[in-house]
């Protein structure tokens, strides 16, 4: 059974309501933000790709798959489907900012942003 990809979303959506206050939960709200929209956009990617793969004629690299990210989104850019990609480039500069960027600060409205472009 193929795992699916949008639980990652699900995910992300759990951790922004998370009640940080609790004591089982050893993490502040910034990181539930910053590890939630990571994980919403590798929903897209992972759900995209598959897609791509299944009825689009996408064939991932089988080394360097990190270069798949920019073929993925060049793919759907060659198969007129700019807004795909587009929203694949906008999730990867936020997931790139929250998991590199130490300077930035992210709210649950910049989840639910980021949410609202991975559907």
């Amino acid at each position: 059974m193929d795992f699916d990809w949008k639980e990652y979303l699900e995910i992300s959506k759990y951790l922004c309501k998370c009640n940080i206050r609790s004591k089982e939960i050893n993490f502040s709200k910034e990181a539930a933000i910053r590890c939630a929209i990571s994980r919403a956009y590798y929903s897209a990617y992972c759900h995209s790709r598959n897609h791509a793969q299944r009825y689009l004629d996408f064939h991932p690299a089988t080394k360097n798959k990190w270069e798949d990210h920019e073929r993925l989104r060049n793919h759907f850019s060659t198969c007129q489907q700019t807004e795909i990609s587009e929203r694949l480039q906008d999730l990867r500069e936020w997931r790139n900012d929250c998991d590199y960027d130490l300077s930035l600060q992210f709210s649950n409205l910049s989840a639910a942003v980021c949410f609202q472009r991975s559907r």
